[in-house]
């Protein structure tokens, strides 16, 4: 499904895209024009269709239809190691993208900076407890 496609059906999804300009393998050959776009569902990461263009897009868009054919979502893709640099590291780009977003949602961001706080606070006891120790040998 293209994100035309999703829209026309009142579908709620989420898209991600990736310009090949964000691609080392992409800059370094010069092959710079293109895209990848990702349509997942929405709050999910399942994956309901994507467009390539560019060049390899033709090579690479047979990952996105195996994540697809076997219910495998962006969260296994960003999983998976791909070599560098290669033109497929565009796919890998999506899904940590994905995983990114997911990760920094309101209710996360809460979690993570009360967890950073505690690791500040945690830091200064240690600080004050080896500083009393070295006093005292």
């Amino acid at each position: 499904i293209t994100p035309q496609e999703a829209k026309r059906q009142n579908l709620k999804v989420q898209i991600f895209s990736i310009p090949f300009t964000q691609v080392d393998r992409a800059m370094i050959t010069g092959h710079t024009q293109g895209f990848l776009e990702i349509v997942l569902r929405d709050n999910s990461d399942q994956i309901l269709g994507a467009v390539m263009v560019g060049h390899s897009a033709g090579e690479l868009i047979s990952h996105i239809t195996q994540a697809m054919l076997s219910h495998q979502g962006l969260k296994k893709i960003s999983q998976t190691i791909y070599p560098y640099p290669t033109q497929a590291e565009i796919l890998k780009k999506a899904a940590d993208t994905y995983t990114q977003k997911t990760l920094l949602r309101p209710g996360n961001q809460t979690l993570l900076r009360w967890a950073y706080r505690i690791s500040l606070l945690l830091r200064a006891l240690a600080a004050i407890l080896l500083g009393q120790q070295n006093r005292q040998t």
